[in-house]
């Protein structure tokens, strides 16, 4: 039997519905996807500090290694020294973390130098800070630029051996690299890649008291 005339393509399109609905479905999942990893996007302006209690003194002995590194030329942190306030690292990654040299810090003037960490391999790991899963991609070697004065350090990641911060959405860990942080004696602050300035990416404040 013949089909009806069909102006609007109705009747050559039916076979296409279900293929316009699955791509409909795909669209709607990655804009919820896309929605809710839009905190891990470059989001400077206005950023609002988490207070984290409990890691003042680990920032104060922080601070002091690297003002001694700095005052003799040169100086080394644990591994565990730079994660301030990083808990419940499972065992595994414990040891893959203990198998990493120390963090070195070679001083180059009166306010900056280099720092460097290497290890046998890339590790991805994840642990608490701020009461917030947190995730981790550090490759074999690590390296940047830190500047030093007596209020801050701040800590200029070479872009291929950078380490990437991960948060987790609706099951899936999504990473952003970090450019540089600053560690002061009352903030912790993150800057992503292609934010070199301005208001952090991650905001934290030293809660004292």
């Amino acid at each position: 039997m013949a089909l009806p005339r069909d102006p609007q393509g109705l009747y050559r399109n039916r076979n296409a519905l279900p293929a316009m609905k699955h791509r409909h479905k795909l669209a709607g999942i990655c804009a919820v996807l896309l929605a809710v990893a839009c905190p891990l996007q470059a989001s400077h302006a206005n950023t609002t500090c988490k207070s984290v209690p409990g890691i003042a003194d680990a920032i104060e002995a922080f601070l002091q290694r690297v003002a001694d590194a700095q005052a003799i030329g040169a100086g080394s942190l644990t591994v565990k020294d730079v994660l301030i306030g990083v808990t419940e690292i499972a065992p595994v990654d414990e040891l893959a973390l203990a198998a990493r040299d120390r963090v070195q810090l070679t001083r180059h003037g009166a306010s900056d130098g280099e720092f460097s960490n290497s290890g046998p391999r890339p590790i991805e790991f994840s642990g608490i800070f701020a009461a917030t899963t947190m995730f981790f991609r550090i490759p074999s070697l690590v390296k940047g630029n830190y500047f030093w004065s007596r209020q801050e350090v701040t800590f200029r990641y070479d872009p291929q051996h950078t380490i990437e911060l991960g948060e987790n959405f609706l099951g899936v860990a999504f990473f952003r690299a970090i450019d540089h942080s600053v560690v002061s004696h009352d903030r912790l602050s993150f800057y992503f890649k292609s934010n070199t300035g301005g208001d952090p990416d991650r905001c934290y404040v030293i809660a004292r008291g």
